[in-house]
């Protein structure tokens, strides 16, 4: 998070903050806007989800920019396409969502429910809520990642 970058000492300038609907599309758009606004000053791109992240990350492919010139572009969900993005070096990483952990976890809960068992097996957050761990993916990690 940008919090945990400045909290590491690396000084920031937001030059920006768009709202793309989670969408890959407005993210394009959005992108297209800010690179003819900013050119190459923009020096990362930190998306809340991997399909904004995507998005920005095909602005960028039909840019005049080299990949070399490409900002830093990090989003959320772990998706197979940011996975791809990475492996390729052109997305730097994602958070990974572990969908499969949450379905098996509704799984245990519809069951337990079902049969009138405690929920005190499940680490339920306030005694209603899962929360998976959120995994970090980068360049280094991505073969653990990629099915």
């Amino acid at each position: 998070s940008v919090k945990t970058i400045i909290g590491k000492g690396i000084k920031l300038e937001k030059l920006s903050y768009q709202f793309a609907d989670w969408n890959r599309g407005q993210a394009e758009n959005r992108t297209n806007q800010l690179i003819e606004q900013y050119g190459d000053k923009i020096e990362m791109i930190i998306s809340n989800n991997d399909e904004m992240a995507l998005g920005a990350l095909e602005a960028y492919k039909k840019s005049k920019y080299d990949k070399k010139q490409w900002p830093i572009i990090f989003g959320i969900d772990g998706l197979d396409d940011a996975l791809t993005a990475i492996k390729n070096g052109e997305m730097q990483g994602t958070v990974y969502n572990d969908k499969e952990d949450q379905a098996l976890e509704i799984s245990r809960l519809v069951v337990d429910i079902y049969q009138g068992n405690s929920m005190k097996n499940h680490n339920l957050q306030l005694g209603k809520y899962y929360v998976s761990q959120y995994k970090k993916v980068e360049k280094s990690s991505i073969d653990k990642f990629i099915k």
